[in-house]
Order: C-alpha cells, then sequence, then structure tokens
C-alpha cells in the first residue's frame, strides 16, 4: 500500500460501525492513507447511493463485507476498474463459507459466498483478519490472501484504559459485576452459559451482579442496549466498571475464523476474560462446568 495513492472504500456498513471502524477507518488512518467512502447511508443505515464520481477518482478499490450482495453493481464496478488498472481489495473478517445454521444472518452470509465465488477472480487481493480465515479462502480461490489482524486501534485503547482505571477506582467490587458483550448474533453460543449462572448467583447472592451488553439475556441480572457507534461502545464499556468477562463460543468453522477483538476490549478495560477454548488463549470448552468452575475461581479471587 502507498499513502499517496487514493483508497475508495466500499462497505456494507455505515462508516461509525466496529467492521468499517476498526478494519478500514483506524487503519488507513494510523498508516496515513488516503481513503474516502464512496458509500451513502440513510439514517436505518440503508445504503442509498455509490459515489460514481468517488470510484473514478480511485487509485485502489475497497470492497468489504456484505457490499457483495449487491452483486450486480459490484460487478460493473469492477469490470470498469479492471478495464482502467485500478487494484481491488476485499475485506472479509466473517467465515461466509460457513455459516451455522442458527445464525440469524445465515442467508445473507450464504449469498455473499456465491456472490464471492463469483467475482473472486477480479480482486487483486483478500485481505482477512485471522490464519483459519486466510485459509479457508485460499482452499476457494488462488488470488493472493493476507492476513491483517483487527486491532484495537492505539488512541482509542488508551482513552478505554483512562476510563476503566478511573470507574474501578471508585467502584471497588462491590457487587462484582460479570458481562458479556456481544452483537445479537451470538444467542446461541450464550446458551453454554444457562446452566452456570444460576450456580453462581446462588453460592454468591448479591456479591454478585451479571451484565448483559448488546444483547439480552434472560438469566442475567441487567441489560445495556446495543450500541451501534463503535466510539460510543468504547467510552460506555469502560464507564460499566465490569471486573470479569465472559466469551462463550459454540466450536464451529465460523467462530474458528473469529478475531481476538474481544480479548483486547476487555484487557483494556482491566477485565479479566474467561474465553473460549475457541480462541488459541481459550481455556474454557463448551462444558458448563468448565466455565462454572473458572468463574468461581475468579470471583473467589476477588472476594478474598
Amino acid at each position: 500500500m502507498e499513502n499517496k495513492q487514493l483508497f475508495v472504500t466500499l462497505p456494507w456498513d455505515p462508516p461509525w460501525v466496529a467492521s468499517y471502524v476498526l478494519r478500514i477507518r483506524e487503519p488507513f488512518k494510523e498508516k496515513g492513507i488516503r481513503f474516502i467512502n464512496a458509500c451513502r447511508f440513510d439514517r436505518e443505515r440503508h445504503l442509498i447511493q455509490i459515489e460514481r464520481k468517488l470510484l473514478e477518482a480511485a487509485d485502489v478499490i475497497v470492497l468489504q463485507r456484505f457490499i457483495l450482495l449487491f452483486e450486480e453493481a459490484v460487478r460493473e464496478i469492477c469490470i470498469s476498474a479492471k478495464k482502467k488498472g485500478k487494484k481491488i481489495i476485499y475485506d472479509l473478517d466473517d467465515n461466509i463459507f460457513s455459516p451455522p445454521e442458527e445464525h440469524p444472518n445465515r442467508l445473507e452470509l450464504e449469498r455473499t459466498s456465491e456472490v464471492f465465488l463469483k467475482l473472486c477472480h477480479f480482486f487483486d487481493e483478500i485481505i482477512v483478519s485471522t490464519e483459519f480465515l486466510r485459509k479457508e479462502v485460499q482452499s476457494i480461490t488462488p488470488v493472493r490472501t493476507k492476513v491483517v489482524p483487527t486491532k484495537l486501534p492505539k488512541r482509542l485503547r488508551e482513552m478505554i484504559r483512562k476510563k476503566a482505571k478511573e470507574t474501578l477506582k471508585h467502584n471497588g467490587f462491590n457487587p462484582i459485576k460479570i458481562i458479556y458483550q456481544g452483537t445479537p448474533t451470538h444467542h446461541h453460543d450464550i446458551q453454554i452459559l444457562k446452566e452456570v449462572v444460576p450456580k453462581i448467583k446462588k453460592k454468591f447472592k448479591n456479591k454478585v451482579m451479571f451484565l448483559s451488553f448488546g444483547i439480552p439475556i434472560g438469566f442475567f441480572d441487567s441489560y445495556i442496549p446495543f450500541i451501534e457507534s463503535y466510539y460510543n461502545f468504547c467510552k460506555l464499556l469502560p464507564s460499566i466498571g465490569a471486573h470479569i468477562g465472559l466469551a462463550p463460543l459454540k466450536d464451529n468453522p465460523f467462530n474458528r475464523a473469529k478475531s481476538d477483538i474481544k480479548k483486547q476490549e476487555y484487557d483494556a478495560c482491566m477485565i479479566k476474560g474467561i474465553y473460549s477454548k475457541v480462541y488459541p488463549f481459550g481455556t474454557a470448552g463448551e462444558d458448563p462446568n468448565e466455565w462454572y468452575q473458572q468463574l468461581e475461581e475468579e470471583v473467589g479471587k476477588r472476594l478474598s
């Protein structure tokens, strides 16, 4: 990537959503890359326009995630770009090739993978978030694919850490706050905790409090609605004052392609995370007893 070039991005999501912030906006800004978003969205985050004039000015066109659902428009853009010698990059951070049956966006994921197979020969490079996902892509297409890990930007990490220190200093451990944060697409992953949480609450009573951030969980004590703006999310998460964070995932190819961004967010908040073994650093599998034992231990440490 050369900083003098103009990168024109075509994301499916608005520019304040996590995927765009973490995969394009903040990394490009840190590297001094000139970029502009050619997609326009309405208040309901629906894509309503692609600025064709911006595409004409581009040296590099970056397609992201589900923008492929606009198959004909993307095909036309790719054909025009190749004729004019423009480079095309496709950025992907979800395993669109193996969506779980129960995933609420399964149809969109499957459709995106179908279009990917039709259009990937136009791409000069595919950028993915994990090594697992790189191998999945390379098993499908010979297009050069490289890993660019999803990273919490330094300025956001420092902002989160500062706020977390202030919050924890004033709140202490009364009660011990245990948080799960994630999008509503993780309903089935959370079921691992269904037997665990009531047992922990029974043992420690009002000394613990379970909070869900982003998805309502019936067996938790409190719920904070999903926040679409990643910048606002980074302001609110450390202000909660959580002590322990949970990250359960079912073991399947879709989840094995996940990045470690949740660990980075928990670490920035000084939250002790308990992670699924799907992650390379995880310690708990799909056996609820493993989650109970580790959570019981972590709560006990903070009460001793």
